[in-house]
């Protein structure tokens, strides 16, 4: 709330701060997918879930570099471009005598983030972090007994 007043703190010289009466309000929409199935008959199953999340307006903090200071002044824009993808599947079978069964676990997140950064003071980019992280697990039960094995 107190990024929208046009007001200027410089109770640090060094660190101004502006609020942006223009600011936009940030808005996030999200996009869910899931899918189950399991067999009793065989004992197999599969599920899937699936997430894209999309933030719209989203707010960073610019900050310019004073040389005659030696300070900053930050002032809080908006900036597109900030997403994330995540997904997990997994499956479990049962082998032929269903006395053993084999699972899979699978996570991925794939991330887009989108700031505002100053390397030198003259010249002010944008810059986007890209992530991507997987997590694979396979996972075997025989009677009370468990094995896992993570990639």
């Amino acid at each position: 709330m107190i990024d929208l007043l046009p007001i200027t703190d410089n109770t640090d010289p060094l660190n101004i701060t502006i609020g942006n009466p223009g600011l936009k309000p940030a808005f996030t929409n999200e996009l869910r997918m899931e899918y189950n199935i399991f067999k009793p008959e065989t004992q197999r199953g599969m599920f899937s879930f699936f997430n894209f999340r999309n933030v719209l307006n989203d707010i960073s903090n610019r900050k310019i570099y004073n040389e005659e200071t030696g300070g900053y002044t930050t002032t809080p824009e908006n900036i597109n471009g900030n997403w994330n993808l995540f997904g997990i599947v997994g499956t479990n079978t049962a082998l032929r005598n269903k006395k053993y069964t084999i699972n899979t676990f699978t996570r991925t997140n794939y991330q887009n983030m989108i700031k505002i950064s100053q390397q030198i003071p003259i010249r002010i980019q944008l810059n986007a972090c890209l992530s991507v992280n997987v997590y694979v697990e396979l996972t075997g039960t025989t009677g009370g007994n468990y094995l896992s094995t993570v990639l």
